[in-house]
């Protein structure tokens, strides 16, 4: 659960203290001293709330080299409970409470036990019974949890939250007028795989029941700009094949990625490609 939103205790009363730069217990005697109760919460330093930059962390390594080696018994102890039965999650969109993705991956895979476990930065692990039921769950993608597009990855030792920390999902590919000649399930993946890695084409593709558009599972990754289509040499001439991802969430107009938008963008000189990615584009 999102522990963010909750003011912590005492926040308010330090803020109105400020104004003689002491902190006031509540019988109205200064305190601080050893022993005695305050009635605001100091603030942390900055080395606590404040995360390092990797260049800050270069320069604090540079300044505090020692390595340290921790025992390594309990911490292969508790990898154990980790490897093989955990998967990482990200939102691309929205956060999403923790309870719902666990309840959602646990009725469409149909797995007795789901457990979440909220981490920082928005990310969230998933704890499975056993590696079948993991890789049951990473198989059944593409996740779409309240609407938004989930990232998945098993876990790995070392896992550290953040931007790319998990760069993998998987996501429903259309390709809309696409030539009869062009349906057979060998040509599709490959002209699927300019967009990510495909894994399968649906049913309906498969059957040729429908003929409106090919749709196709692929594995594409989050940190970069989707692709918005490519050009393919027909018999008679050079046609533009589109590429329609479904449930894309949050995309940037300037450098087609996910996740976030103009104004937060940091690929600057990106190539802005989005007018035909906002074509393309399913919601």
């Amino acid at each position: 659960m999102d522990r963010k939103g909750k003011q912590p205790a005492g926040e308010k009363e330090e803020g109105t203290a400020r104004g003689n730069g002491k902190s006031k217990s509540s019988s109205g005697k200064q305190s601080g001293g050893r022993g005695e109760h305050s009635g605001a919460w100091s603030r942390p330093g900055p080395w606590v709330t404040h995360w390092p930059s990797a260049a800050e962390v270069e320069r604090l390594s540079r300044r505090f080299p020692e390595v340290v080696t921790l025992p390594e018994e309990p911490i292969a102890a508790a990898r154990q409970e980790w490897d093989g039965r955990a998967v990482m999650v990200r939102s691309l969109g929205r956060r999403v409470p923790a309870e719902w993705v666990a309840k959602d991956v646990a009725t469409r895979a149909n797995l007795k036990e789901v457990v979440a476990v909220p981490l920082t930065d928005g990310y969230l692990a998933l704890r499975f019974r056993s590696t079948a039921d993991r890789d049951g769950a990473l198989n059944e993608g593409p996740w779409v949890v309240a609407g938004q597009l989930l990232a998945m990855a098993p876990w790995v030792p070392d896992f550290e939250p953040g931007e790319e920390a998990v760069t993998s999902v998987t996501m429903w590919l259309r390709l809309p007028h696409l030539p009869p000649e062009y349906w057979s399930p060998s040509t599709i993946l490959e002209i699927a795989s300019r967009a990510g890695r495909p894994i399968a084409v649906d049913g309906v593709t498969e059957q040729r029941r429908a003929m409106g558009f090919a749709r196709v599972k692929v594995v594409v990754d989050a940190t970069a700009p989707l692709r918005p289509g490519i050009l393919i040499q027909g018999k008679t001439k050079v046609r533009w094949q589109p590429f329609v991802f479904e449930n894309v969430p949050i995309l940037c107009p300037l450098c087609g990625r996910m996740g976030h938008l103009e104004a937060a963008c940091r690929f600057s000189g990106a190539a802005s490609h989005i007018c035909h990615i906002l074509a393309m584009i399913e919601t």
